[in-house]
Protein backbone atom coordinates (compact mmCIF):
# COMPACT_ATOMS: atom_id res chain seq x y z
CA UNK A 1 0.00 0.00 0.00
CA UNK A 2 1.68 3.38 -0.70
CA UNK A 3 0.26 6.70 1.09
CA UNK A 4 0.12 10.01 -0.17
CA UNK A 5 -0.37 12.65 2.46
CA UNK A 6 -1.45 15.59 1.37
CA UNK A 7 -2.02 18.43 4.15
CA UNK A 8 -4.40 16.49 6.50
CA UNK A 9 -5.64 14.07 3.81
CA UNK A 10 -4.57 10.72 2.91
CA UNK A 11 -4.28 9.11 -0.33
CA UNK A 12 -3.42 5.71 -1.76
CA UNK A 13 -2.21 3.39 -3.99
CA UNK A 14 -1.92 -0.70 -4.20
CA UNK A 15 -0.10 -2.97 -6.47
CA UNK A 16 -0.79 -6.75 -6.06
CA UNK A 17 2.02 -8.54 -4.41
CA UNK A 18 2.89 -11.26 -7.46
CA UNK A 19 1.78 -14.73 -5.98
CA UNK A 20 -1.07 -16.53 -6.84
CA UNK A 21 -2.41 -17.28 -3.61
CA UNK A 22 -5.24 -19.86 -3.01
CA UNK A 23 -8.34 -17.54 -2.03
CA UNK A 24 -8.50 -14.03 -1.42
CA UNK A 25 -6.20 -12.64 1.39
CA UNK A 26 -6.16 -10.15 4.10
CA UNK A 27 -4.65 -9.55 7.53
CA UNK A 28 -1.00 -10.01 6.12
CA UNK A 29 1.38 -9.99 9.16
CA UNK A 30 5.24 -10.42 9.56
CA UNK A 31 5.69 -13.85 12.34
CA UNK A 32 8.50 -11.79 14.53
CA UNK A 33 9.76 -15.64 15.82
CA UNK A 34 10.48 -16.12 11.88
CA UNK A 35 10.41 -12.91 9.98
CA UNK A 36 7.50 -14.50 7.30
CA UNK A 37 4.86 -13.14 6.33
CA UNK A 38 1.60 -15.05 6.77
CA UNK A 39 -2.05 -13.61 5.04
CA UNK A 40 -5.22 -15.18 5.94
CA UNK A 41 -8.05 -15.10 3.91
CA UNK A 42 -11.74 -16.05 2.34
CA UNK A 43 -13.27 -16.61 -0.88
CA UNK A 44 -15.64 -13.10 -0.83
CA UNK A 45 -12.52 -11.57 0.11
CA UNK A 46 -11.72 -12.01 -3.78
CA UNK A 47 -14.41 -9.47 -4.93
CA UNK A 48 -15.96 -11.93 -7.66
CA UNK A 49 -12.48 -11.72 -9.50
CA UNK A 50 -10.48 -15.32 -9.79
CA UNK A 51 -12.86 -18.30 -9.97
CA UNK A 52 -11.87 -22.22 -8.28
CA UNK A 53 -10.17 -20.97 -5.03
CA UNK A 54 -10.57 -22.75 -1.91
CA UNK A 55 -13.29 -21.31 0.76
CA UNK A 56 -10.27 -19.83 2.77
CA UNK A 57 -6.75 -20.31 3.85
CA UNK A 58 -3.87 -19.24 5.57
CA UNK A 59 -0.84 -18.72 3.37
CA UNK A 60 2.93 -17.66 4.05
CA UNK A 61 5.39 -15.79 1.61
CA UNK A 62 8.78 -17.10 2.23
CA UNK A 63 11.61 -14.78 1.40
CA UNK A 64 13.73 -16.73 -1.37
CA UNK A 65 16.39 -14.04 -1.48
CA UNK A 66 15.69 -13.52 -5.03
CA UNK A 67 15.27 -10.16 -6.11
CA UNK A 68 11.65 -8.72 -6.46
CA UNK A 69 10.74 -5.92 -9.10
CA UNK A 70 8.16 -3.68 -7.48
CA UNK A 71 6.40 -0.06 -7.68
CA UNK A 72 8.03 1.21 -4.26
CA UNK A 73 6.22 4.66 -4.17
CA UNK A 74 3.51 6.69 -5.84
CA UNK A 75 3.05 10.27 -5.81
CA UNK A 76 0.24 12.45 -7.34
CA UNK A 77 1.14 16.50 -8.04
CA UNK A 78 -0.50 19.03 -10.19
CA UNK A 79 -0.64 17.63 -13.74
CA UNK A 80 2.02 14.83 -12.75
CA UNK A 81 2.01 11.28 -11.63
CA UNK A 82 5.49 10.23 -10.39
CA UNK A 83 5.61 6.36 -9.81
CA UNK A 84 9.77 4.98 -8.12
CA UNK A 85 10.47 1.64 -8.86
CA UNK A 86 12.87 -0.71 -6.92
CA UNK A 87 15.01 -1.13 -10.25
CA UNK A 88 16.37 0.34 -13.40
CA UNK A 89 14.11 0.78 -16.63
CA UNK A 90 15.52 0.18 -20.15
CA UNK A 91 15.86 3.04 -22.20
CA UNK A 92 13.03 2.92 -24.89
CA UNK A 93 10.28 3.34 -21.79
CA UNK A 94 7.23 5.57 -23.43
CA UNK A 95 3.64 6.82 -23.08
CA UNK A 96 2.30 4.21 -24.57
CA UNK A 97 3.29 1.66 -21.97
CA UNK A 98 0.54 3.15 -19.62
CA UNK A 99 -2.91 2.27 -20.08
CA UNK A 100 -5.00 4.28 -17.44
CA UNK A 101 -8.84 4.74 -16.88
CA UNK A 102 -10.56 6.43 -14.37
CA UNK A 103 -14.44 6.78 -12.34
CA UNK A 104 -16.34 7.77 -9.33
CA UNK A 105 -18.98 5.72 -7.68
CA UNK A 106 -22.09 6.96 -5.86
CA UNK A 107 -22.27 7.02 -2.47
CA UNK A 108 -25.45 5.36 -1.39
CA UNK A 109 -26.72 3.60 1.86
CA UNK A 110 -26.28 0.33 0.00
CA UNK A 111 -23.33 -1.56 -0.70
CA UNK A 112 -21.47 -1.22 -4.07
CA UNK A 113 -21.69 1.64 -6.92
CA UNK A 114 -21.48 1.42 -10.73
CA UNK A 115 -18.69 3.04 -12.22
CA UNK A 116 -19.42 6.65 -13.36
CA UNK A 117 -17.32 8.32 -15.34
CA UNK A 118 -16.00 12.22 -14.35
CA UNK A 119 -16.78 13.40 -17.85
CA UNK A 120 -20.16 13.32 -17.90
CA UNK A 121 -21.65 11.31 -14.91
CA UNK A 122 -23.02 8.73 -17.15
CA UNK A 123 -22.35 5.08 -15.88
CA UNK A 124 -18.79 3.81 -17.76
CA UNK A 125 -15.12 5.00 -17.13
CA UNK A 126 -13.25 7.44 -19.03
CA UNK A 127 -9.58 6.83 -20.64
CA UNK A 128 -6.71 9.00 -19.39
CA UNK A 129 -4.43 10.68 -21.69
CA UNK A 130 -0.98 11.10 -20.69
CA UNK A 131 0.70 13.35 -22.53
CA UNK A 132 4.33 12.25 -22.18
CA UNK A 133 6.42 11.13 -19.91
CA UNK A 134 9.81 11.68 -18.65
CA UNK A 135 12.11 8.98 -16.55
CA UNK A 136 15.09 10.08 -14.29
CA UNK A 137 18.54 10.08 -14.54
CA UNK A 138 18.79 6.82 -11.68
CA UNK A 139 16.32 5.60 -14.49
CA UNK A 140 14.16 4.37 -11.27
CA UNK A 141 11.37 7.15 -10.93
CA UNK A 142 8.86 7.72 -14.47
CA UNK A 143 6.69 11.03 -14.33
CA UNK A 144 3.72 10.84 -16.03
CA UNK A 145 2.33 14.28 -17.16
CA UNK A 146 -1.72 14.25 -17.44
CA UNK A 147 -2.84 17.45 -17.72
CA UNK A 148 -6.18 16.27 -16.91
CA UNK A 149 -5.29 14.99 -13.32
CA UNK A 150 -8.05 15.61 -11.11
CA UNK A 151 -9.29 14.01 -8.06
CA UNK A 152 -11.12 10.94 -8.76
CA UNK A 153 -12.91 7.85 -6.76
CA UNK A 154 -10.75 5.33 -8.57
CA UNK A 155 -8.06 5.02 -11.07
CA UNK A 156 -6.95 2.16 -12.56
CA UNK A 157 -3.22 2.24 -14.28
CA UNK A 158 -1.60 -1.19 -16.01
CA UNK A 159 1.94 -0.66 -16.95
CA UNK A 160 3.71 -2.87 -19.23
CA UNK A 161 8.13 -2.32 -18.95
CA UNK A 162 10.99 -3.49 -19.64
CA UNK A 163 13.57 -3.34 -16.88
CA UNK A 164 17.44 -2.64 -18.32
CA UNK A 165 18.07 -6.15 -17.61
CA UNK A 166 15.69 -7.34 -20.10
CA UNK A 167 13.10 -8.52 -17.95
CA UNK A 168 9.64 -7.60 -18.65
CA UNK A 169 7.76 -5.71 -15.58
CA UNK A 170 4.08 -5.48 -15.73
CA UNK A 171 1.83 -4.47 -12.93
CA UNK A 172 -1.87 -2.86 -11.85
CA UNK A 173 -1.94 0.20 -9.55
CA UNK A 174 -5.40 1.19 -7.92
CA UNK A 175 -5.46 4.53 -7.14
CA UNK A 176 -7.29 6.91 -5.30
CA UNK A 177 -6.46 10.75 -5.96
CA UNK A 178 -8.61 12.91 -3.04
CA UNK A 179 -6.42 15.79 -3.87
CA UNK A 180 -4.06 16.98 -6.25
CA UNK A 181 -1.01 19.27 -4.88
CA UNK A 182 0.86 21.99 -6.36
Amino acid sequence: FLIQNVGDQHQGALVRLPHNFETGIMRARVNPLDGQVYATGLNGWNGGGRKELTVGAVQRLRYTGEPLKMINDWKVTKGKMEISLNFELSKNTSDHHFKIKQWNYLWAENYGSKNYKLSDGEPGEDSVTVDHIEVDATKRKITLFIPQLQPVHQMEMNLELTAADGTEFTETLWMTVHQVNE
